[in-house]
Formats: structure tokens, C-alpha cells, sequence
């Protein structure tokens, strides 16, 4: 006992004596801290005075501005006077307390433990005195709150001298003192702002409730939750209407392919964009989504105003600008893991020796490898002699970081608004030890400036740099070495030393012992706004003009330089280095080319309400000159690779080579809208463009591209409006435009020659002159007849919104050649290309939404799904003959190919001599369809698919919640209707999918669904037939992104407003019926996969 009570008392004073030590101290630091001398000046306010507080004391003030009023003035100075004194004084009128907690003063409201609570009562109607149900009653500041009853009645017990907010979907929210009163009659009027918000048109801005013309908006805050480095890629599955198709993953050429309601021409569909109202500024890619306010899709003759160019529709992107209020600070950075979304599963070792064995029994030959050289490969007993290599193993990493940084500045006074903002990004390659890489520097300030009452002007300037460094062998041919490598060659020995692979090792292809590739882009973007307000002329009436300059310059340079490979020889240990016979010399091109582009534009612009009827119109000039120069050098035969340039490079003229070329062009519009409506109820509009383009010869530069449009607001029709309290809003429209393409190869009027084809006279070699092709006199604008008829609205509320759609094109005056039906013995070849195609594509667009509010959880939804058909109604092609019209392309899609129809596998000789089939066929191989019934098998037995590897239907779903300070985001988006070839040849030149393999044909195993190895027939590339054409369908979680807002509470010393932690995704499955490759991406799995991408990020604001 004693020696327990030692303890014990050992015990207490080893944990006593520093608890003692450590109170006292802190008593002391207290009453040092509450007797410091504080000086306060008179009227600061409190923010000011907690500044001050923090900078004569070693304290740290802590507060919720959300709270405390921290504007209040304090109303006098305070010289010398304790710190407790101070605190007590000027908190006093704030109605705060505070206490000292370490070296922390910590301020709060003061809290009445006995206030008093009331009960409140009342009614909540609409505008026109129908009970809301379900309205949210909520005591402001706290989460005490009721729902309205079905007669809109609550009843609800709050603080005395509170107040209560009352919030329905659809309505504007009120914030209610209630003060004495107990009872309360709330009449919530309808939120109009989705009807009043302002949405980007042609050369100018509409209230969305005015719009008659098919227009989409993607917001700048959604666009930004896509992890992604390609601006493009985020905008997939977004918007309806809008096709974005990836095919590849690479850093810096990882570039979409953008379609607006399917393709209407057999020609070029790229639809037409404009960056802050200018074109030609380029794509989508690589613009930074930190920058981007919103994006609009022009989807009809809503697109008209733009003319020749406008066909295959219009996406305006306008950028941010600077709001008056005081500056803000944003930055933000994520960091990302990227992964392939797939890899092709090739066959092992053992199944390809078994198949290489099968393959030489097929020709006679004795098999190649033994049973026991087979089990080797498989039991991986003997590595180095019988290998089982996994190519994309070897080659490629786990994961690839990806990064972005930016930082952006904002605000304005009633003078000057600014946004200044710039970013860095990242994207490293997949490829181990490679040198594939990305990297963008870039820049933008927006700044507005009002120089007189009556005249404001703005400067744009934005800049970027890209840095995009390759292997020198392509992404194509390493891909297509990991895909065609045979898995019982080594990769390389134990010691890391490379073999040479199939022919060439891909290992080594894909780091800097090839040499090396780049592309650096240089972008400078400026414009001059004068925006002149001129209703002291004419009220409503204002004119504007802008000048803008372009120019890009790109520096392109391949070092290629042979590499390296061993050989082992086992007896005696050694290692032979080889020279790869593939690139036998090292070789340098470098290329440059500079183009800059000046654009002038001017609008007189009225906008006028006279009671209940509104006019918009502007009236408008365009001009825009372009240039192009490039050059480029080449050198070959380099003594050593220790220079990479050209100088260093033989002066024999049969290894080097230069040249170089330049290029104008030139366009002139005139352009024009009127909007007419009728008390926001009856709406019309008439825009055009008259086009002048340097294309077309003279006398046929002209064309003129009008648009009509038309709307009607049924939802403000009294019989509605009276009878129908749960429609909000109900609108039909429909519009019919002409729109041009001009989107082909200027000149083609002239007589072409061209360089080339040299002679010798004299001894001397003479440069050559030869004519090129025929030219077209009569050439002229691809020309889009647009019609389009929707119908759109909002119910209960914003419980349901919809939009529904249909639309159809007539495309004409399609370039083609006459080649196909013209014979070649006539001698007429080479022919120019006339005005002779015709297409139609017509379809159906729909967009669901939904809003709801659940006690404190907000819930959206939006969905948007396309179906669009296109049909070639004329295009000149080789005369089938009777009978063969299966064969046309004229009434099928474009891009449909001629293909047999696989319909079995002959699963002996039996079942081959009983059927027609190819020359070359044999037990195991496809079986053909007869489809003329001539009893063989010819190039006239393939028919016209019906679906190609374009989308017919595509599809969208986005999610959103947030709770708190929690937010989360799904998107979800997808095809279908769309079809691709997914082959792998399965022969001795190649290795193969292990699906090709698995249950094929063999004489064992007569009944496999997979046809045998080996033979012509059976390679789809040769023989093009529907058993390798598989449904391309996919739905892909697209986007994920789970957010939370950390409490402002935690960061006023550091003076941040707002901090957002945030994890996000990018392709992070995908569910289809392909499973060997990506469905976006090539059949033979032949190219840089898209990436899956693991994303963490944080965004500050000050």
C-alpha cells in the first residue's frame, strides 16, 4: 500500500506540478493581455479597429463577419486605456462579448440565455392570392423552420426581435422583421429572372424570354468542374444539340471534333466560332475555363447573321469582364492523376504460339513451337528463353500528372471595371521515361473604362503560350507496335538493356533516344472597343466599333536520330549493341509559320420600348484581312547528334531540303437584325448577312443569307394566365433561314499550275511546270436551307422545365466530283469540283429540367437528348447496275460504307462446298451473303449500312446538389445509333486481341464463334463485313465533383472570403457493349487512349 501511495503521489506530482506551471502562465498571459495600453481613433469601424487591436498586441482578433456588422463606426478615440476597457466599450453598441482564449480574442454576439421566444402565424399566397404549398418559414440565422400547410398556412415559434425568411422554387424570397407582430399575410411574388436573363446572340445580348431562335448556354461555373486540360472536352454532354467526339488523350493533340445537330454535308462540318465576337481566333481547345463566362450554341437561323460561315452553326464564347465593387482575388489549382480509360487486352504467349502453330498447319508446314515451349511461355518458368511480354505493361506508366494554377483579379468603379487573370497548366504523357509533355502559359485583361457619360471604351489583350514536346516516333506508331509486338519477344534483358522488339522496340520509341518533336504556339488576341451612347441624338440609339488584331506564330522542330538495341550472347555473357535499322540517319525539319488577322467592325444599334411594343435593331459593317507565311527546312545525314541544327546538317543537296509559301485572304459583310415584341407576348425577328468572300471569282462574291423567326408567350395569354397558376411560362417558336458554307478551297475558279515534274536541258536540271486539275468558273456557297419549331416552358415552379424541339436542314450546292460516273477511258480525270451534292438532315431535340428545394437541401437536374438523320439525296456515283441499288450511297447516311454481310462461319468442307463464297475461302473462315443471288460472291454482293460511326442519338444528364456547405455534381453522357469496326488482324505479322483468340474456329473446335486464324477473308480490313462492326452505344459517367466550403470563421486572419476544397473526376467508367477499346476511339486500337482522370483542387477567394 505504501509503495502504491508513492506512486500515487509520484504519479500526481509528475502531472500536477506542469498542469500548475501551465494554468499560471496562462492566468499571467491574461492578465497581460486584458492590462495592455490600446489607441483607437475616432470613427473607425470595428473591422478597423480589430486591424489595430492585432497590430499593438501579440493577439490575434477572431470573428464571423457574417455575424457582426463590422462596418460600424466607434464613436470615439481611445488613448492608453486597457485593452478590457476598449474591447468592453466598443463592443457594447455591437451588441458583442468577447473572451481571450490563448493569444486569441475571440468575438461573438452575445448570447440572452433567457430570451424570450413567440409564436408567428400566417399565410403565404402567390400574386394573384392562390396558397403556396409547402413554402419554406425559417427563422433567420438558425435552422428552425416549417413548411405552409396545403392552405399555405404555418405557424412557427421564433426569438423575440427575429426575423423569418419565406422562400418558395419559382418565387422571390422575403425577409421579414417580426418585430411585435403574430400574424403575417406573405404574398410572394413570381421570380422572373430567368425570363429576364440576359443570353448572348449574334452581335449582341436578348432577355432569354424575348429569344425566338434555338439557342444553348453552357455557364463558365459548370464548364470548370471538367478536369479536364482541353476546354472542349468539358463542353460533352452539356449542351443539347451539341456533338463532341474525343479520339485521343495525347498531351497537346488531344484536340475534338465539334458537330451542331448531327452533319449536313459531305463537306466540311466544323461549326463556326467566335471568341468575344471575333473569328478565326481558333478552337476551343486550349482556351483556359477560368476565363470563360459562358458559351452559346446558335443552332438555327439564329445563326444567319453570320452568313457564309454559319451553316454548320455558331458557338459564342464570351469571356469574363470586371463588375463594379471592390477587388477581388481569385486563385485556384487542382492536380490530377490521368490513366487510360482503356488498353487493349492482347493475347499471351502461349495463345499466340498456339495460333502460330495453327497457322503453319493450315500452310503444310510443321508447327513452330512444341508443347513444351508452349507451357514454358505460360508458366513464365524461363523468362529470358520463353517470355510472356505485356507490351503496354513495358511501356506505359500507372498514372500521368496533370496540373493547373490561376489566379484573376476583378472589380471596378463606376469609371473603370477590370479582369486580369492568368493561368499555367500541365499534362505529363503515359509513356515511361518519355519525353510527352504539355505545358500553357496564358494571360487575359478585359478593362472598361467610361470616358465620358456618354462614351466608354475597352481593351482586350490576351495571350498564351503552348509547349507541346513529343517523342520523334508518333503516338500512332508506338501504339501500334505495343498493339502489334509479339508477346514471346523480350522486351528487354534483366540489366534494362532494350532488344529491337518486333522491328522496333517501342520502349525506346517512346523516350528521347529517337530525338525529339515540338510544337511551340505563340497567340496574341488585342481589341478597342468604343461603345458611343448617342440618345441625346435619338433616344434608344447607340453605336459601337472595334478593331481587332490577331497574330500566331508556331516554331516546329524534329530531331530524329537513329537509336540503339542489343543482342545477348549467352555463352559468353556480352552484349552487342545494334543500330535500329527504322531511322538509318539523323535527320532535322524545322518549321515556321506566322499569320496575323486585323478585323474592323462597326453597329448602329437601337433599342426602344414604346408601351408595350419593344424594337431591337442594329445595323452593321464587318471587314477582315488574313495572311499566312511559312517555311521550313530540312537536313539530313548529321555527322553527330551532339548539334541539333540545321547548320550541322551535309551540304549534299540529296539530304536537305527547304521551301516556303504564304496566303491571303480577304471578307466584307454587311449585317443586320430587327426584334420586334409585344409586351414580351408576341415576338418576331428578321436578320441577315451579305457576304463578300475572296473564295469565289468576281461577279459571284456576293451572297445574301436572311433569317426569320417568330415567337409566341401563350403563358401570358389571359386564358392561360387566369385558368393555369401552375404554368409559369409557356412559349412557341419557330424559325426558317438560308445559311452559307464557304468553308472549302479558295481559287478553284482559276487555272492551277503547279511546280514540279523537272526536266534536264542542257545538263542542267530545269524546275518544271505543269498544269494542275480544271478549274470551275461557276463555283459558288454550299447553301443550308434551315427550318426549326420548338416549344419550351416552366412548370410548377421550376419543378419541370422543357424544351422540345424539331429541326430540319436541306443542305445544297455540296462540292463533289463527277469522277464516279464518269468512265476513265474517256480520259477525263482529275475533274474540279462542282456545286452538285445534296443532303438532308432533320431530327428531334429535348431538354428536361428540374428544381426543388428540400429543407435545406437544393436539388437540380437537367437532361438533353438528340436524335438527328442525315440523307444523301444526290451525290455522283459508279452506276451499280440493276438490281444493285443496295449499293447506293443516295438515300443512305454519309460516311456509310460498302461492306459484306457476314451471316455464319463454315464449319467444315461439307458446309463450304453447299454455299457461294470467295475463291480463297476454307473451313473456319466467314460466310458471305449472296445478296444478288447469283450463286458467287463478288464485290457486288456488299451492301450500304445503315448507321456509321457517327452518333444518331446523343445524350446528357447533370446533377447537382448542395446541402450546407456541401456540393456535389454528376454528369453522365453518351451515344447511340452509331456503329465501329473493331478488328484485329490475326496472323503471323502481328500479335492480337485476346478476344480474337478466344473460342475461334479450329479443327477441334468446329462450332467457335470467332472465326479462325489466318486467311484474307476473315481481316476486315480486306474485306470490309458486318461481323467486325459492333454497336458503339456508350454511356459514360462524364464528370464528378463533390465540393466543400470551408466556415469563413477559419480564415479571417488570413483575410480570405471564401475557400472551396473540392475532388473531381473525369471518365471514370464507362458502360457499352465494345469493352476491348474505348468506343470513341480507334477499332484497332492503334492510338493514344483517352484518359481517365483523378482530380484535387482547391479555389481561394480574397
Amino acid at each position: 500500500m505504501k509503495i502504491y501511495n508513492k506512486s500515487r503521489k509520484c504519479m500526481v506530482n509528475t502531472f500536477t506540478k506542469p498542469i500548475c506551471l501551465a494554468f499560471l502562465l496562462c492566468c499571467s498571459f491574461y492578465l497581460k493581455a486584458q492590462n495592455q495600453s490600446i489607441i483607437l481613433s475616432n470613427q473607425m469601424t470595428l473591422k478597423e479597429a480589430f486591424i489595430e487591436i492585432e497590430k499593438q498586441t501579440d493577439l490575434s482578433v477572431d470573428y464571423n463577419d457574417q455575424l457582426i456588422n463590422t462596418n460600424k463606426r466607434i464613436k470615439k478615440a481611445y488613448t492608453n486605456m486597457q485593452l478590457s476597457d476598449v474591447l468592453n466599450a466598443i463592443l457594447k453598441d455591437a451588441g458583442c462579448s468577447y473572451s481571450i482564449q490563448g493569444s486569441h480574442i475571440l468575438i461573438t454576439p452575445e448570447s440572452n440565455q433567457q430570451a424570450k421566444t413567440q409564436t408567428v402565424s400566417g399565410t403565404v399566397t402567390d400574386e394573384s392570392g392562390f396558397p403556396i404549398i409547402g413554402a419554406n418559414v425559417i427563422e433567420a440565422g438558425t435552422t428552425n423552420g416549417i413548411m405552409t400547410d396545403i392552405d399555405g398556412k404555418f405557424s412557427l415559434s421564433v426569438s423575440a426581435g427575429s426575423k423569418i425568411q419565406v422562400s418558395y422554387i419559382g418565387y422571390l424570397s422575403q425577409e421579414i422583421k417580426v418585430g411585435n407582430k403574430k400574424s403575417f399575410e406573405v404574398v410572394l411574388k413570381e421570380d422572373t429572372q430567368a425570363l429576364e436573363e440576359v443570353v448572348v446572340v449574334g452581335y449582341g445580348t436578348q432577355k432569354k424570354g424575348v429569344v425566338t431562335g434555338s439557342i444553348a448556354t453552357a455557364k463558365g461555373d459548370d464548364i470548370i468542374k471538367s478536369p479536364t486540360q482541353n476546354l472542349g472536352q468539358a463542353l460533352a454532354g452539356r449542351l443539347p444539340g451539341l456533338i463532341v467526339t474525343n479520339g485521343s488523350g495525347e498531351p497537346g493533340a488531344d484536340g475534338v471534333t465539334i458537330n451542331i445537330r448531327g452533319k449536313s454535308t459531305t463537306g466540311n462540318n466544323d461549326p463556326l466560332i467566335l471568341i468575344d465576337g471575333i473569328a478565326g481566333r481558333g478552337s476551343l481547345d486550349r482556351l483556359n475555363p477560368n476565363d470563360i463566362e459562358s458559351i452559346t450554341v446558335l443552332k438555327d437561323a439564329s445563326a444567319a447573321i453570320y452568313g457564309s460561315r454559319s451553316a454548320n452553326g455558331v458557338i459564342l464564347v464570351t469571356t469574363k469582364r470586371g463588375k463594379t465593387g471592390k477587388p477581388s482575388i481569385s486563385y485556384s489549382f487542382n492536380v490530377g492523376l490521368q490513366q487510360p480509360t482503356r488498353v487493349p487486352d492482347l493475347a499471351d504467349a502461349a495463345t499466340f504460339a498456339e495460333v502460330t502453330n495453327e497457322l503453319e498447319s493450315y500452310d503444310g508446314r510443321v508447327p513452330r513451337y512444341t508443347a513444351d515451349e508452349i507451357e514454358l511461355f505460360r508458366n513464365g518458368l524461363d523468362p529470358i528463353h520463353y517470355p510472356n511480354t505485356n507490351w503496354a505493361d513495358e511501356v506505359l506508366k500507372k498514372g500521368a500528372l496533370q496540373q493547373r494554377h490561376n489566379v484573376s483579379v476583378s472589380g471596378g468603379t463606376d469609371a473603370v471595371s477590370y479582369y486580369v487573370g492568368g493561368g499555367y497548366s500541365s499534362q505529363d504523357g503515359i509513356f515511361k521515361n518519355g519525353s510527352t509533355k504539355y505545358e500553357q502559359y496564358d494571360v487575359r485583361s478585359n478593362i472598361d473604362a467610361k470616358i465620358t457619360k456618354d462614351l466608354k471604351i475597352s481593351v482586350d489583350i490576351s495571350s498564351r503560350l503552348e509547349d507541346a514536346n513529343f517523342p520523334s516516333m508518333s503516338a500512332g506508331d508506338i501504339f501500334w507496335r505495343i498493339t502489334r509486338s509479339y508477346p514471346t519477344v523480350l522486351a528487354q534483358y534483366p540489366n534494362g538493356l532494350p532488344t529491337n522488339g518486333l522491328d522496333s522496340n517501342p520502349i525506346v520509341m517512346a523516350t528521347d533516344k529517337t530525338g525529339y518533336e515540338y510544337d511551340k504556339k505563340a497567340v496574341f488576341n488585342g481589341t478597342i472597343t468604343a461603345d458611343w451612347n448617342l440618345s441625346w441624338l435619338l433616344d434608344g440609339l447607340a453605336a459601337d466599333a472595334y478593331m481587332a488584331y490577331d497574330r500566331v506564330g508556331i516554331d516546329h522542330k524534329k530531331w530524329q536520330t537513329p537509336w540503339s538495341f542489343y543482342t545477348w550472347d549467352e555463352a559468353t555473357d556480352t552484349y552487342t549493341e545494334h543500330m535500329n535499322t527504322l531511322v538509318q540517319q539523323t535527320s532535322l525539319k524545322q518549321e515556321h509559320s506566322a499569320d496575323w488577322s486585323l478585323t474592323l467592325n462597326a453597329k448602329l444599334k437601337y433599342k426602344k420600348t414604346f408601351g408595350s411594343h419593344g424594337v431591337d435593331a442594329i445595323l452593321g459593317f464587318e471587314q477582315n484581312s488574313y495572311r499566312k507565311d511559312k517555311f521550313w527546312a530540312s537536313r539530313g545525314s548529321f555527322m553527330s547528334t551532339a548539334i541539333d541544327q540545321l547548320f550541322a546538317g551535309t551540304s549534299n543537296k540529296d539530304y536537305y531540303d527547304n521551301s516556303g509559301d504564304a496566303s491571303e485572304s480577304a471578307r466584307r459583310s454587311y449585317f443586320g437584325r430587327v426584334a420586334y415584341d409585344f409586351a414580351g407576348k408576341y415576338m418576331a425577328q428578321f436578320n441577315f448577312r451579305y457576304d463578300g468572300s475572296y473564295i469565289f471569282q468576281s461577279g459571284q462574291r456576293w451572297g445574301f443569307f436572311p433569317g426569320v423567326s417568330a415567337g409566341w408567350r401563350i403563358s401570358e395569354e389571359s386564358f392561360i394566365k387566369d385558368n393555369l397558376d401552375w404554368v409559369n411560362n409557356l412559349k412557341i417558336r419557330g424559325s426558317f433561314g438560308k445559311q452559307g458554307n464557304d468553308n472549302i478551297d479558295p481559287f478553284q475558279y482559276l487555272l492551277k499550275y503547279n511546280l514540279g515534274r523537272n526536266y534536264v536541258f542542257g545538263g542542267t536540271d530545269m524546275v518544271g511546270l505543269y498544269q494542275k486539275g480544271f478549274p470551275n468558273n461557276n463555283v459558288t456557297w454550299e447553301v443550308a436551307d434551315t427550318w426549326n419549331i420548338g416549344t419550351e416552358g416552366t412548370l410548377w415552379n421550376g419543378l419541370l422545365g422543357f424544351e422540345i424541339e424539331y429541326f430540319k436542314t436541306k443542305r445544297s450546292n455540296i462540292l463533289a466530283k463527277r469522277n464516279a460516273s464518269i468512265p476513265k477511258y474517256t480520259g477525263l480525270i482529275d475533274l474540279p469540283n462542282e456545286n452538285i451534292g445534296r443532303v438532308q438532315n432533320q431530327g428531334l431535340e429535348i431538354q428536361l429540367s428540374h428544381f426543388n428545394k428540400i429543407g435545406e437541401v437544393n436539388f437540380r437536374a437537367s437532361g438533353n437528348f438528340m436524335f438527328a438523320r442525315n440523307k444523301v439525296l444526290f451525290m455522283d456515283e459508279t452506276p451499280w447496275g440493276e438490281g444493285h441499288e443496295y449499293m447506293n450511297e443516295t438515300g443512305g447516311p454519309m460516311g456509310a460504307g460498302l461492306q459484306y454481310r457476314a451471316i455464319g462461319i463454315f464449319r467444315d468442307q461439307a458446309a463450304l462446298d453447299a454455299y457461294p463464297h470467295l475463291d480463297a475461302a476454307r473451313p473456319g473462315d466467314l460466310i458471305f451473303e449472296d445478296v444478288d443471288g447469283d450463286g458467287k460472291i463478288t464485290s457486288l454482293d456488299r451492301v450500304r449500312q445503315n448507321l456509321s460511326g457517327f452518333p444518331e442519338i446523343i445524350f446528357g444528364l447533370n446533377l447537382s446538389a448542395d446541402w450546407k456547405n456541401f456540393d456535389i455534381s454528376v454528369l453522365f453522357q453518351g451515344q447511340a445509333r452509331a456503329v465501329k469496326d473493331v478488328i484485329s488482324r490475326m496472323d503471323a505479322t502481328s500479335n492480337f486481341y485476346k478476344w480474337r483468340a478466344e473460342d475461334r474456329w479450329t479443327e477441334d473446335n468446329i462450332d467457335g464463334t470467332m472465326p479462325r486464324a489466318g486467311g484474307s477473308i476473315n481481316y476486315g480490313v480486306e474485306n470490309p463485313c458486318s461481323f467486325w462492326t459492333q454497336n458503339a452505344s456508350f454511356v459514360r459517367l462524364k464528370n464528378l465533383e463533390v465540393g466543400y466550403t470551408l466556415p469563413n470563421l477559419w480564415f479571417n486572419k488570413l483575410r480570405i472570403s471564401n475557400c472551396r476544397v473540392y475532388l473531381s473526376g473525369q471518365n471514370l467508367f464507362t458502360l457499352d457493349h465494345i469493352k476491348y477499346v474505348d468506343p470513341e476511339g480507334s477499332g484497332e486500337g492503334s492510338y493514344y487512349p483517352q484518359m481517365r482522370i483523378f482530380n484535387i483542387g482547391c479555389n481561394l477567394t480574397f
